[in-house]
């Protein structure tokens, strides 16, 4: 995942700030999957895949929904900005920039 998160980040360097929201299934739903990603760091449901990939049993905690959303809100992001879109009757608002600075807005994050 290194050579993929420096290649993101040096094309996309506020990637981190990217969300996908799902849809009214949950009340905060705002994902932000490549949230505390850095050029060293992979995402964390990258690192608990890997946990859970390598040693499944005393890390069966992290295959959770949490995990798997962002997961998959980092592949319709990856599609977005390779222009193909990617909302769905599960996900919207693919690719839109969230804004820290915005009163509440850490209220809509997922969970």
């Amino acid at each position: 995942m290194g050579h993929y998160s420096r290649f993101l980040l040096d094309h996309i360097p506020e990637l981190d700030s990217w969300s996908v929201q799902v849809r009214a299934h949950l009340p905060k739903g705002l994902l932000l999957p490549f949230q505390g990603m850095t050029k060293r760091n992979p995402p964390t449901w990258w690192s608990d895949y890997n946990k859970l990939k390598h040693s499944n049993q005393p890390n069966y905690r992290v295959g959770n929904l949490e995990n798997c959303l962002n997961a998959i809100a980092a592949v319709l992001l990856l599609r977005y900005f390779v222009g193909e879109g990617g909302a769905d009757s599960i996900f919207a608002n693919v690719g839109q920039l969230f804004d820290r600075a915005n009163p509440g807005a850490e209220e809509l994050l997922f969970p």
